[in-house]
């Protein structure tokens, strides 16, 4: 592997240009992580409000079916 210091300076900037924009894309795939775990959070929210216990109760074993069952039924 050739150091960066040996490397022609076009090749250099080139490099150095990468490294940035690998970091920026880190960066906005740590964000985009985060806004896909907010909306799995809101959409299992939103499915305990229409498909939670009303009056009846639902033991914490029937909520784990209902989710099973929700997230597998093909949309």
């Amino acid at each position: 592997m050739i150091p960066l210091d040996q490397l022609p300076a076009a090749a250099r900037q080139a490099f150095e240009s990468l490294q940035g924009e690998h970091a920026r894309l880190q960066g906005e795939h740590a964000r985009l992580q985060q806004i896909i775990e907010l909306q799995a959070q809101q959409i299992r929210l939103l499915n305990f409000k229409f498909f939670g216990p009303k009056s009846e109760k639902l033991s914490p074993a029937q909520m784990e079916l209902l989710q099973a069952e929700i997230s597998q039924t093909p949309g």
